[in-house]
């Protein structure tokens, strides 16, 4: 589940703490209206950030917050969308969820600000890999124009394929293997069973007189 605090234009541009509002759930990549209002802010509006925090920042445990900084400035001459580029930054994969204890604090947000650089244009802006940009054609291409983008989390590993023969081959030979050591572990076991046997006398009967 996700919620999305979504901030706007404040009094000053260069302000850095504008207004902000909640949105609905899974606002990043749902359909319908939530396709609706996210390619309305790509192109109406310059929705130039967006911070990925870790589950359960001000919200229930497992809930993500995403925060979204844009302007709203006029129509551009050429008809483009107003949004450029979206850049996002990544509190998520590397920093575990906020607890009673452990809750987020000003230091969370260094790497934030030093990377959002409050005040300067935004070409002074520099990749890494938690801060990345996104160009609008790009995600106005997307499906569902979805904008849960990943940044910052390892990549999954690529999977190398074999001959389904072979997998089957190395499959049997792990079972097989499996069911010797199994059989050896009965065997050993029957063995320091043996004077228990059923003609033998229980080690306990001559107590039990």
């Amino acid at each position: 589940m996700n919620s999305t605090a979504a901030t706007g234009p404040s009094s000053s541009r260069s302000s850095w703490s504008p207004s902000t509002r909640r949105s609905p759930p899974d606002s990043l990549f749902e359909g319908g209206a939530g396709e609706l209002i996210r390619r309305r802010l790509l192109t109406a509006c310059d929705l130039h950030t967006l911070l990925r925090l870790p589950a359960g920042s001000f919200y229930a445990t497992g809930v993500k917050t995403n925060v979204l900084f844009f302007e709203k400035p006029g129509p551009r001459p050429d008809g483009r969308p107003s949004t450029k580029h979206l850049w996002v930054h990544d509190m998520r994969s590397h920093r575990p969820a906020p607890t009673k204890s452990t809750p987020l604090v000003g230091a969370d947000f260094e790497d934030f600000v030093s990377a959002y650089r409050p005040g300067r244009p935004r070409n002074e802006r520099v990749e890494s890999r938690l801060f990345q940009s996104f160009n609008v054609e790009e995600l106005l291409a997307k499906d569902r124009v979805n904008l849960e983008l990943r940044v910052g989390e390892p990549q999954d590993e690529p999977v190398a394929l074999v001959e389904p023969e072979a997998d089957l081959y190395r499959m049997a030979e792990e079972i097989t293997g499996e069911l010797r050591s199994a059989l050896a572990e009965f065997s050993a076991l029957a063995e320091a069973l043996r004077p228990y046997g059923v003609h033998a006398d229980r080690p306990d009967r001559g107590s039990a007189k």
